[in-house]
């Protein structure tokens, strides 16, 4: 997976100054005239041949349950199904560990099998 610029970027890059706000309200555009009410989902749903009760269109909209992405971590960065993002993975330090036993203090002489130091 590719990341590229954002729209704000190329809108920064095109000569513009401000907020991605400031952007959002360049892009609008007037207000619209209100249309005339539509049919409903439901009713869209029967007019194509379907029966049934409004529980039945709504169970019809759940596909099948998508498969699970591989996430993973490169040099820092998130990736999904092996394509890497722009989110660095920061996290805080861990917890440092139990401190071990000591060891055993070695035997040093001409009786030891350690010989002699």
């Amino acid at each position: 997976m590719v990341v590229g610029k954002g729209i704000y970027q190329y809108w920064l890059e095109s000569g513009h100054v401000g907020t991605v706000n400031d952007m959002f309200q360049e892009l609008r555009g007037p207000r619209g005239y209100r249309g005339d009410a539509g049919a409903d989902a439901y009713e869209v749903w029967k007019s194509q041949g379907n029966t049934g009760t409004v529980a039945d269109f709504l169970a019809s909209l759940k596909g099948p349950k998508g498969r699970t992405p591989d996430f993973g971590v490169d040099d820092g960065y998130l990736t999904i199904d092996g394509g890497r993002t722009n989110h660095k993975i920061v996290g805080r330090d861990g917890r440092d560990g139990r401190d071990g036993v000591d060891g055993l203090t070695p035997q040093v002489g001409p009786n030891s099998n350690m010989g002699s130091w």
